[in-house]
């Protein structure tokens, strides 16, 4: 939580391309990126926090993130990182809108989104802080194939949003999601169909 106090350098680099390239794809690994005032931007930010953790004043509530905890918001709303704690290292990767409305998230999730809120899932174990070194080298590095492939890797671990417990913040009641995740994992062994989250496969 904010506790007045700002820590940590402010962040320019990334200001000054969002300014050059408002709706372009960009991706950062970043570990000082306080901001001196609020910003906004026309692509979707998603942070996924190596280590250590921030907090984000936005529009109209604040988010606090740790070390695992992966979180997608719009951009477009006024957002200002306001807290850092020292060690902290996140990935800052802004996915433009083309891309944004390609996911395959609940429609009252993507409602949610686009309406200023932000969803939040923590992982734990070494598959996201790997997965997400990889789609920032990948994105930023010269080849186009590699980055249509992050791209693409990264709306799939969007995705599982629907398959995994996660939290959605929005000014409102904060509600946290489990029962989708959990009833996933209640598929029975076997069966002549197989039912993964209200939809069947045949066998």
């Amino acid at each position: 939580m904010w506790n007045g106090k700002t820590r940590g350098k402010i962040l320019n680099q990334l200001d000054h391309e969002l300014d050059v390239f408002p709706d372009k794809l960009l991706a950062r690994v970043n570990d000082t990126c306080i901001m001196a005032v609020p910003h906004w931007h026309a692509q979707v930010e998603i942070n996924f926090i190596y280590s250590g953790g921030m907090s984000y004043r936005m529009s109209h509530y604040g988010v606090d993130l740790q070390a695992g905890d992966l979180c997608i918001f719009w951009g477009g709303q006024p957002h200002q990182a306001i807290d850092l704690q020292p060690g902290t290292e996140l990935a800052a990767i802004h996915l433009p809108l083309v891309h944004f409305f390609r996911l395959r998230l609940s429609a009252e999730l993507m409602q949610r989104l686009t309406r200023g809120g932000a969803a939040v899932t923590s992982t734990q174990g070494s598959s996201d802080p790997e997965l997400f070194r990889r789609l920032t080298d990948y994105m930023n590095g010269d080849d186009p194939a590699r980055r249509t492939y992050a791209i693409e890797e990264l709306l799939m671990r969007i995705n599982r949003l629907n398959f995994e417990p996660h939290r959605v913040i929005d000014g409102g009641e904060e509600t946290e999601t489990f029962e989708r995740a959990a009833r996933c994992q209640r598929l029975p062994q076997h069966s002549r169909n197989l039912r993964l989250c209200d939809r069947e496969f045949p066998r």
